[in-house]
């Protein structure tokens, strides 16, 4: 794995972003609208803090999306489907957290938590979940359609049936509950660290192997055409 692939790719796709200025800045105020709505209820904390992944997994959707077309070439340049996805971890991680922090500061100012700390690392922790999900989705699913009713139906259940077996499963389950502790609650903080920590590991692997499975095809592809070509030739 080299470091200048990974940055190359945190480049090329920092500049396709850059086209989507007008979506990016949409969906960093949607999270932040619906919590001023809310008003001063602590509870605004978790839901504004939730609703902020769909500021940060869409991005990860697109770039995914949109990298489909690079990553032959990519990959018959010798770029690794590592490089491939370290490279856009890199760029969103940044993307996220300047979001999250934005966000934080806001809730901050507005709502002033009990525990703070616990709500800036909560957030910190939602956003990164956020990418690996939104980048798992990207490379899973078909389109942006598909995904986009993905992340809403995980964000739904996560809000409203987080206690249940199924929510209490869910990616964004460990960052909401860091999240309900900064507001008063008084529960473990750990288990939800080490939750967290398990779904970035899971969600990360589950990026490495769909993008090295496409990358793959892709370079069989691309051997059977060149094998083609030079039998006609």
């Amino acid at each position: 794995m080299s470091a200048e692939r990974v940055l190359a790719v945190c480049r090329l796709h920092g500049l396709d972003l850059l086209r989507r200025r007008l979506v990016l800045a949409m969906l960093a105020a949607m999270p932040m609208v619906i919590y001023l709505a809310i008003g001063d209820d602590l509870d605004g904390v978790v839901v504004g803090g939730t609703l902020m992944t769909f500021s940060i997994a869409g991005p990860a959707v697109f770039v995914v999306l949109a990298g489909r077309g690079i990553d032959q070439r990519l990959a018959l340049a010798g770029y690794r489907p590592g490089d491939l996805v370290l490279g856009r971890v890199l760029l969103l991680d940044v993307v996220g957290l300047a979001v999250a922090a934005v966000f934080g500061g806001l809730v901050l100012v507005q709502s002033s938590p009990p525990r703070p700390g616990l709500t800036i690392l909560g957030l910190a922790l939602m956003a990164l979940i956020a990418v690996l999900f939104g980048l798992a989705l990207g490379a899973l699913l078909p389109g942006d359609l598909e995904a986009m009713l993905a992340m809403m139906a995980v964000v739904g259940v996560q809000l409203t049936a987080a206690e249940s077996v199924v929510g209490a499963l869910l990616p964004y389950h460990g960052p909401s509950e860091l999240l309900w502790e900064s507001i008063g609650s008084d529960g473990a903080v750990a288990p939800a660290v080490v939750q967290t920590a398990v779904w970035v590991v899971v969600l990360l692997a589950v990026t490495t192997v769909a993008t090295a499975h496409r990358t793959r095809i892709h370079r069989v592809r691309a051997a059977v055409l060149g094998a083609e070509r030079r039998s006609t030739a």
